[in-house]
């Protein structure tokens, strides 16, 4: 059984929603990481479950983002043409930057500079 081009075109618009989805969610984890390094407050207040620490809000504001983001993208993306080689560089570029922000040298030098911003 083959696809027509029109049920392509629907797979490419779910698949690039969800890669791009991936890409938001992996950058707002990074950003949650440096806000935390960056802010006492918001890295107690990003503490979810005890054992687990600020790790718990971390993840679980990541996982809501990228669920969100999925969702209003597959609906934004609907009826349209889209080009999945864009946004599959777009994601990759959104998940290197989720990636370089986790790295503890990079985060660490972000939120020295954001400090002054908490009052820290």
């Amino acid at each position: 059984m083959t696809m027509n081009q029109k049920d392509m075109g629907a797979v490419d618009r779910e698949v690039g929603a969800a890669m791009l989805a991936a890409g938001i969610g992996s950058v707002v984890l990074g950003i949650m990481i440096v806000l935390a390094e960056a802010s006492a407050k918001i890295n107690s207040a990003l503490v979810w479950v005890k054992p687990v620490g600020a790790l718990s809000g971390k993840t679980t504001v990541e996982i809501i983002a990228f669920v969100l983001s999925w969702a209003v993208l597959h609906y934004a993306f609907r009826g349209r043409a889209i080009r999945l080689n864009t946004v599959f560089v777009t994601s990759v570029v959104l998940i290197g930057l989720g990636f370089l922000l986790t790295y503890p040298p990079f985060f660490e030098l972000i939120a020295d500079s954001l400090k002054p911003m908490f009052g820290g």
